[in-house]
Parts: structure tokens; sequence; C-alpha cells
């Protein structure tokens, strides 16, 4: 992630084996800019986006918006960013 004041580094996410790429671009850039709305850290909407990508690319179609599936992006979320940037 690129600021005016930093770069921020931001590890890429996997969530499984890719499957289908189609729709993981979009789903990235919708999770960066939610935290970005709602702000979050840029280093948290990088693996905000690398999450939903990662979900997305994991299986053919969007992946479920489930409480569990909800649920397993949140908790991967706080291991890597335990601080809530």
């Amino acid at each position: 992630m690129i600021t005016p004041q930093a770069v921020c580094p931001v590890p890429a996410v996997t969530a499984g084996a890719v499957v289908d790429v189609t729709g993981g671009g979009n789903a990235s850039s919708a999770a960066m800019l939610h935290g970005y709305s709602t702000g979050c850290s840029p280093r948290r909407c990088g693996l905000m986006g690398s999450i939903a990508a990662a979900f997305c690319i994991a299986q053919y179609g969007p992946p479920p918006l489930h409480a569990e599936t909800r649920a397993k992006a949140r908790q991967l979320l706080e291991e890597l960013d335990p601080e809530g940037g």
C-alpha cells in the first residue's frame, strides 16, 4: 500500500489452492475500499483486500457470505493484524 506519507508492505494471503481467478480483483478492490471508508490503516486495508481475493479465487464463483465465511476471514485478518490498525 502506498500513501503520501509511507509505503506499507502487505503480504499475500492464501485460502487454499487457486481454482478460478474470476472476481479476485473486484473482491480485493471492494474489501480495500470498505476498509478505507471505515478508517482502517493502509496495512489493514491491504490485508482485507488480499484476504477477500484469496477467498474468492479459491473456488468457482463468489464465496458464500454466510457467518462461517465471514468468521474465517475475520480470524485470518486478526491473526495477520492483531493490533487492528
